[in-house]
């Protein structure tokens, strides 16, 4: 079973009552299920929530720079790194188009030294909470997510 959840449509910005561009992806069922969040325009992480907890979602995809497809991932970074879990959360894997680390690093690290960039040079790593990588395409099956591209 594949199941898709608007969590928000309004473009550009958030409408009074309306988030930004968002959606999650769930493929399988119960423990068995993959979710994706796709996009995480401003506002639906709030509506995230109302659907699934942030640990448990297996990675969260971004299809392009616009704030108004990345507004909520500083929320969502400081959820996981600061949120009431117990035990702390693994990282949730972040992947995004060509450029993401150099878009996404000031952005999640605001000043603090915790996010480094891998050798590899598309991965940014944040000890404990959100991971990104970068330039890849990925597909949600009943499993994981694979990615398809090198």
């Amino acid at each position: 079973m594949i199941q898709l959840t608007i969590l928000g449509s309004s473009g550009t910005y958030p409408a009074a009552g309306r988030a930004c561009s968002g959606y999650l992806l769930e493929a399988g069922s119960g423990d068995q299920a993959t979710r994706v969040w796709v996009d995480a325009g401003p506002g639906t992480l709030s509506n995230l929530l109302r659907v699934a907890e942030l640990p448990t979602l297996d990675a969260i995809w971004i299809s392009h720079l616009h704030v108004d497809h990345v507004g909520d991932l500083l929320a969502a970074n400081y959820a996981l790194r600061y949120g009431d879990f117990q035990p702390p959360p693994a990282p949730v894997p972040v992947f995004g188009p060509t450029g993401w680390v150099s878009h996404v690093k000031p952005f999640l690290s605001t000043g603090a030294t915790w996010a480094d960039e891998a050798d590899d040079g598309w991965t940014l790593v944040t000890p404990g909470h959100l991971t990104a990588q970068f330039e890849h395409t990925v597909v949600v099956t009943a499993g994981k997510p694979l990615v398809l591209t090198a």
